[in-house]
C-alpha cells in the first residue's frame, strides 16, 4: 500500500480506457473496452477486489451481464438494479451476495456475541500473538460503534484467518503492486503485511491492519459444505470500481479509531466520500457493511433528487484516480468539474443559509476545500478556482 493511495491491487491487465466526456451526464467508454476490462478484472480472483466471476469455465449468464452498456455508466432516465444477490447454485455452483440482507442464503448460524469473536481469535493459531490484541481491540470497537451491522461472514472468516508477515517481494507476488503495504486475499482468507512493523496506534501501519481487517469483515470467498463457491462482496455486477470502494473501506476502518485520523488511504477519494457522507441523512457507514455499492449510489440519487446520476460521478472519480496513476492519461481538469460541482452543491446546501453574506458563504467553501484537498498530491492538479466559480453561481441563484 502506497501511503495515502494504494493498499491493494492497482494493476489490472487490460486497461480500462474510460475516456470521460465533458458533460456531467456522459462518460465515454466503448462497449468493446468494457468487455475487455470486465474480462481482465474477472481474472484477478486472488485480490480482495475480485468481482463476481461468472464461473470457472468462463460462462456468463445473460442475467448477470450489463449488455453493451459501458461498465458502471448509467444514462439519465434509465434504470438499473441495486445489487443484492445472484444465486446460480443450481447450474454453476455459484452464489454471490452483495447485500447482507441475503446472507442467510449461505450462513445458517445465529449472530455471535463479542465474547464469541474473542474466543475464535484466541483459538486461531494462524493469527500471531502480536496481532491478536489489535484484532480483539478492532472487534470490540466494531461491536461498540456499529451494533447493527451483519458480522456473521466476519466471524466465519476469523475461524481460518491467517495473518502473514512477509517481505516486500513476497507481498508483491500477492498484490502485484510495488507500493503495497498490505493485502487481504479473500479466496485464501489471508492478510499479508510487511515484516518488522510495530503497528503502534497512530501509525500508518496500524491503519493498514485496520483497513485489511475491514476487508475481512466485509468480503469473503469460500466453498460451502455443498461445494458451492460463495462470494460476499460490496461491489456487484451493476457497478464496479476499486478506488471508491477502497475509500469507503478506509473511512470505515478509521472511524473505529479513538482519535481523529485525517491521513487516510486513497486520500482524495476518502476526503470526498467523507464530505458526502456527512451531508447525507439516508446513508451511514453501517450501510457500507450491510449493502452494496449500487445501494450507495441509489441513496445518493434519492438524497440529491437525481435521476441515476451518482454512478456517473463515481465513474468520473474512478477515472480521475486512474488518470493520476497513469501518465498516458492527460484529461483536462474540466473533465472532473462535475465531481467538484456535485460535492460543492451537497456541502453548500447543508451549510450555507439564506441569511449569509457572500463572504460568509465563501468561508464555508474555504472550509470544504481544506478538507477535500487535505494531503492530496499536487499531481491531481485540482482546479481550486473552479470551486469559487461554482460558489459565485450558486450564491447568485440560490441565496
Amino acid at each position: 500500500m502506497k501511503k495515502k493511495i494504494r493498499i491493494i491491487l492497482a494493476v489490472i491487465a487490460g486497461t480500462i480506457a474510460a475516456l470521460v466526456g465533458y458533460s456531467a451526464y456522459k462518460v465515454h467508454q466503448s462497449a468493446q473496452e468494457f468487455q475487455k476490462a470486465y474480462e481482465s478484472k474477472k481474472s484477478f480472483e486472488r485480490t480482495e477486489t475480485d468481482e463476481a466471476e461468472a464461473g470457472a469455465d468462463g460462462e456468463k449468464k445473460a442475467e448477470e451481464q450489463p449488455g453493451d452498456r459501458p461498465y458502471g455508466v448509467i444514462e439519465p432516465g434509465s434504470e438499473y438494479e441495486v445489487d443484492t444477490y445472484i444465486d446460480n447454485r443450481d447450474n454453476s455452483n455459484r452464489l454471490y451476495i452483495y447485500d447482507m440482507d441475503y446472507v442467510d442464503l449461505t450462513l445458517d448460524f445465529k449472530p455471535k456475541k463479542l465474547e464469541d469473536f474473542i474466543d475464535v481469535i484466541n483459538e486461531n493459531s494462524k493469527i500471531a500473538k502480536k496481532f491478536k490484541p489489535i484484532l480483539i481491540e478492532y472487534c470490540t470497537r466494531v461491536f461498540d460503534k456499529y451494533p447493527d451491522i451483519e458480522l456473521r461472514p466476519f466471524y466465519r472468516n476469523l475461524k481460518d484467518l491467517e495473518v502473514i508477515e512477509c517481505t516486500d517481494q513476497e507481498l508483491l507476488k500477492v498484490t502485484w503492486d510495488t507500493n503495497s503495504c498490505g493485502c487481504y486475499v479473500r479466496d485464501e482468507d489471508k492478510i499479508y503485511v510487511l515484516k518488522d512493523k510495530e503497528y503502534e496506534k497512530g501509525t500508518w501501519d496500524y491503519q493498514v491492519l485496520y483497513h485489511e481487517f475491514s476487508h475481512c469483515l466485509r468480503d469473503s470467498i469460500y466453498e460451502d459444505e455443498d461445494g458451492n463457491r460463495v462470494s460476499i462482496q460490496f461491489m456487484g455486477l451493476n457497478y464496479y470500481d476499486i478506488p471508491n470502494a477502497e475509500a469507503l473501506n478506509s473511512l470505515f476502518a478509521v472511524s473505529l479509531f479513538d482519535y481523529e485520523e485525517k491521513d487516510i488511504a486513497y486520500q482524495f477519494q476518502s476526503n470526498a466520500h467523507q464530505i458526502i457522507l456527512e451531508c447525507m441523512d439516508n446513508y451511514t457507514l453501517n450501510d457500507y457493511v450491510n449493502h452494496s455499492m449500487t445501494y450507495y449510489a441509489k441513496q445518493l440519487d434519492t438524497y440529491n433528487q437525481d435521476d441515476n446520476y451518482a454512478l456517473t460521478i463515481l465513474s468520473l472519480m474512478n477515472e480521475q484516480y486512474e488518470d493520476y496513476h497513469d501518465d498516458s492519461r492527460e484529461n483536462p481538469q474540466s473533465v472532473y468539474y462535475p465531481i467538484y460541482d456535485y460535492i460543492s452543491k451537497m456541502y453548500l446546501d447543508k451549510y450555507v443559509t439564506a441569511d449569509m453574506s457572500y463572504d460568509e458563504a465563501k468561508e464555508v467553501m474555504d472550509q470544504m476545500l481544506d478538507r477535500l484537498l487535505f494531503d492530496v498530491p499536487e499531481e491531481y492538479h485540482i482546479d481550486r478556482d473552479h470551486f469559487y466559480t461554482y460558489l459565485a453561481d450558486y450564491y447568485e441563484n440560490n441565496i
